[in-house]
């Protein structure tokens, strides 16, 4: 998957995905290889109406974040699948890390993701490599000090594990007032006081809380990768619920 089948290609990373060249083209070559080769596997995608193709719902870095994600599959009219108790035509992120961390403070400064994934180390006869036992930084001193370089002598252990904490604190309490909604906007429903194109104005605003939610919720670093985009994604997704809850009557969004 990262180098190909080719013998002799001395280590050199391959984009073997063909949906990644399909989607990306020339884009490629804006995106470090030693991030593009694991993002082959760590980002969003879908799964193409016509044919059920697997794609990559952007064609460049820019189109990467979960504003203009969701910009590409409204254009195009595509849900993962209808709910049934809301009638909202919903979307599923899948684990959108590559996306997340190629829009972060870390890519602008250069960072990949086997610098902080993958030890250099070094083998019997001198060759110094990347480990290929990915770990997370916190649990390794040599990943660490490539930390050091920009955070200086911060005690990053402490720092992530608290941004962790208060991310996942955050995630719980957006998801809850998510479920909410959900059971508000199913009641409105079944109750059928509602006409359509008022409903349709909430589950609008359901899809996108949902999204907003879910881009941040399964994305595996829990605030670490990129904590301003974390933020952002569930601060969105709670203006929405909010936005929806009062087109459903209640008076403050929330009660």
């Amino acid at each position: 998957t990262c180098h190909g089948n080719e013998a002799g290609s001395a280590g050199k990373l391959v984009v073997t995905h063909s949906y990644v060249n399909k989607a990306l083209g020339d884009a490629v070559n804006d995106i470090d290889p030693a991030t593009l080769s694991c993002g082959q596997c760590h980002i969003e995608y879908y799964f193409t109406p016509a044919d059920s193709e697997t794609m990559m719902p952007y064609h460049d870095v820019a189109g990467m974040s979960p504003e203009a994600i969701l910009a590409y599959y409204d254009d195009m009219g595509f849900a993962d699948w209808t709910q049934e108790s809301t009638g909202t035509r919903m979307l599923k992120a899948q684990h959108p890390e590559m996306e997340t961390f190629l829009q972060s403070r870390h890519a602008r400064e250069g960072l990949n993701c086997a610098d902080c994934h993958m030890e250099i180390t070094m083998a019997d006869d001198g060759t110094v490599y990347h480990s290929h036992y990915l770990g997370s930084p916190l649990d390794s001193e040599t990943l660490l000090s490539t930390c050091v370089q920009c955070h200086g002598d911060t005690d990053m252990v402490s720092m992530v594990q608290n941004l962790q904490k208060r991310i996942t604190a955050r995630e719980t309490e957006v998801g809850n007032l998510l479920m909410k909604f959900k059971e508000a906007l199913a009641a409105a429903v079944e109750q059928g006081e509602m006409s359509e194109e008022e409903l349709d104005a909430v589950r609008k605003l359901h899809r996108e809380a949902q999204w907003f939610f879910d881009f941040c919720y399964v994305e595996n670093a829990e605030g670490a990768h990129n904590s301003a985009l974390a933020t952002r994604c569930l601060d969105t997704a709670e203006a929405k619920i909010v936005e929806g809850m009062t087109l459903l009557g209640y008076e403050d969004g929330l009660d």
